[in-house]
């Protein structure tokens, strides 16, 4: 009796023991879910966090800066933005770590008299380009605000900022047209207003634009093209397009166990400037390309810059 008793008992465990085992092994034995975690491709402006593959051995990063926005029209075209910075580099020793991705925001386009171009979210954002309006006057045509500096894109590891650090800034702001107004009967100039500074890298932002100097780009972003000055002719164009960015930036702490190699960097190219002419002026090409300036008839506004871009390839 007692040997009859016991194998039941024996049976039980040992089933339980076997389904343990096998509720385990799904577990042990998976995938890590690497397409639902860090994604391939970064396009949206944002911030976002993943954690690289466990058996990631070698990482390769593509980040590219936002663009400016384009300068606002007055008596002739507003200028180009400038374009974001792009880098690429590999990195190893970042197996299992978390990764803190941002997307730059294009700067928003300038508009023929009104409220400058926002600056682009970002890493450090861009500058608003200046904005442009007029008092005591019965205006006749009033000059454009500078366009919105371009955000700034990165990606950094979250277990110690400098372990691995990637930088692409934004491209600076299209300057805005110069304008003319009558005054008591008079015509009077006026200048345009200077484009936002492009977001880059560390704590500042870039700088708003003023009247009718563009805004300074943060470190490794492009500085605001300058707004048109004001002149007695209307057959020309002198507002300046944004600056592109300085080339993306790859660093690292050896010590820590995370190695770097820069592959390629490349610099946004700058705007073009204002024109006396029907038509919108190009803005500058890189990660992000700049906002076109505002044709001299428009009345909507300038193109806003481009997005930036981050791109992650496992090996």
């Amino acid at each position: 009796m007692p040997l009859t008793s016991a194998r039941p008992h024996r049976l039980r465990a040992g089933l339980g023991a076997l389904a343990l085992l096998s509720a385990a092994l799904p577990t042990a034995l998976a995938t890590p879910a690497y397409a639902a975690d860090c994604a391939t491709s970064y396009t949206t402006p944002g911030p976002y966090v993943c954690t690289v593959p466990a058996g990631a051995t070698k990482v390769v990063f593509t980040v590219t800066g936002a663009g400016g926005g384009g300068g606002g029209n007055g008596l002739s075209s507003g200028a180009g933005g400038g374009g974001g910075s792009t880098v690429q580099c590999t990195a190893t020793g970042l197996a299992g770590l978390e990764l803190r991705i941002r997307v730059g925001d294009g700067g928003g386009g300038g508009r023929l008299e009104g409220a400058g171009g926002a600056g682009g979210d970002g890493v450090t954002p861009g500058g608003n380009g200046a904005s442009s309006s007029f008092r005591n006057s019965y205006v006749l045509l009033p000059m454009g605000s500078g366009g919105g500096g371009g955000g700034g894109s990165y990606i950094e590891t979250t277990r110690s900022r400098g372990d691995l650090l990637i930088n692409a800034g934004g491209g600076g702001g299209g300057g805005g047209a110069d304008g003319a107004a009558y005054d008591y009967g008079l015509p009077s100039f006026y200048d345009g207003a200077g484009g936002g500074g492009g977001g880059g890298r560390g704590d500042a932002a870039g700088a708003q634009g003023r009247v009718p100097a563009g805004g300074k780009g943060a470190p490794g972003g492009g500085a605001g093209g300058n707004g048109g000055k004001a002149r007695e002719s209307a057959k020309t164009a002198n507002a300046t397009g944004g600056r592109g960015a300085a080339k993306g930036t790859c660093t690292t702490r050896p010590k820590r166990g995370v190695g770097v190699t820069v592959n390629s960097a490349a610099a946004g190219t700058n705007g073009r400037p204002g024109a006396y002419a029907q038509g919108s002026v190009p803005g500058g090409a890189g990660g992000g390309n700049g906002g076109k300036g505002c044709d001299n008839t428009a009345t909507t506004p300038a193109a806003k810059g481009g997005g930036g871009r981050v791109t992650i390839a496992f090996s």
